[in-house]
């Protein structure tokens, strides 16, 4: 679902894409590890090149 969004965000916006989710407290850490995401208080966030490797590695 992150790929998919990081997708249509990339196609959209181009090199200010950018994607971010409010996760409930226990899956803050397991975002910020997996994905790699960015902390942003409330919000985690991807983008420029975490994003693209995001998108690149889970579609087609």
């Amino acid at each position: 679902m992150i790929a998919f969004a990081g997708r249509t965000a990339l196609a959209k916006y181009g090199p200010y894409a950018c994607v971010s989710l409010v996760p409930k407290t226990a899956l803050k850490k397991h975002y910020m590890k997996k994905y790699g995401m960015l902390d942003a208080g409330w919000q985690l966030y991807l983008d420029m090149d975490a994003l693209n490797n995001i998108v690149a590695k889970y579609t087609l």
